[in-house]
């Protein structure tokens, strides 16, 4: 019996639901593990991202082909996007951030860097979009907090985490490396240079 099985091929494949369930998994590996141990890891990722449920009974040819190709998805790079859709349901970024309520910062700040709260975050940071003009310009709903949008965002795309956070630390680069220059033309001025 042939069996049609879908592997990720890159994060565009892996939601956040996943990603937080993978590192379930990993936080249960640990130093001196056993064949049999590193092998039913195994065969819970290959089950997490492929959906195959008896994966003991898999060839090892098919478990190492799995295994490659979710590996080689895990490490691919995202793309920013400030617009996404799930569902049907167009998301957008905080148009902008200089105009955030203080509960939007709260909370960001709250869920920022847990995995376990990665779709709070952008139940937060991306929201579903409204009054679309001809430039393309875009708002979104007010915040009212995670608990609509949370779920739904479990099935973000990890190239749009990924893109997101690229975005921000290319950002956060620019301005350090922005100040620096300032800083070093003030001294050359003080110094008369």
């Amino acid at each position: 019996m042939k069996v049609k099985v879908l592997i990720p091929e890159s994060l565009d494949d892996i939601t956040i639901e996943q990603h937080q369930k993978l590192e379930v998994i990993k936080n249960e590996a640990k130093e001196g593990m056993t064949d049999e141990e590193v092998r039913e890891l195994d065969n819970k990722i290959i089950s997490l991202f492929t959906g195959v449920e008896y994966v003991e009974s898999m060839s090892e040819k098919d478990r190492d082909y799995f295994l490659t190709s979710i590996g080689k998805a895990l490490v691919t790079q995202g793309e920013f996007k400030d617009r996404f859709e799930i569902d049907g349901i167009e998301f957008g970024m905080i148009p902008n951030f200089d105009k955030i309520t203080g509960s939007e910062y709260t909370d960001l700040i709250k869920y920022y860097n847990k995995v376990e709260d990665l779709h709070r975050f952008f139940a937060v940071a991306y929201r579903p979009t409204r009054l679309k003009d001809i430039f393309k310009n875009y708002d979104i709903v007010s915040y009212t907090g995670t608990s609509e949008m949370s779920e739904i965002m479990k099935k973000t795309p990890m190239s749009i985490v990924e893109g997101f956070h690229a975005f921000f630390l290319t950002l956060s680069n620019d301005l350090g490396n922005h100040i620096q220059k300032c800083m070093l033309e003030e001294q050359m001025k003080e110094m008369n240079l």
